[in-house]
């Protein structure tokens, strides 16, 4: 029987100074605290229709370069990814009233 694993977070960041990214996967039991204080985009599964595809990774990897992009300027130069509308945008020509 294979080992269980432990739980763990999927971490991106920038290097500014060598323009690389830095992925790491982390236990989560160590990074629960910095979690609870951190800027945080919640994706509920079942909003989701409980099915991860495409466009759903497409929306979340954006999601990612964009908020890397905020806290590391020098990154956005380098971004060619379309940007995302927000979900709950209205069509061209109409209005919330």
């Amino acid at each position: 029987m294979p080992p269980t694993l432990p739980i763990r977070s999927f971490v991106v960041s920038y290097d500014e100074e060598e323009e690389k990214l830095v992925v790491c996967a982390l236990n989560r039991s160590d990074i629960d605290g910095f979690i609870a204080d951190a800027l945080k985009v919640e994706w509920p599964v079942a909003s989701m229709e409980h099915q991860i595809d495409d466009e759903i990774a497409r929306r979340l990897g954006t999601t990612a370069f964009e908020i890397l992009a905020i806290y590391n300027p020098s990154l956005k130069q380098h971004l060619r990814v379309t940007p995302l509308e927000p979900l709950d945008a209205l069509p061209p020509g109409t209005s919330p009233d």
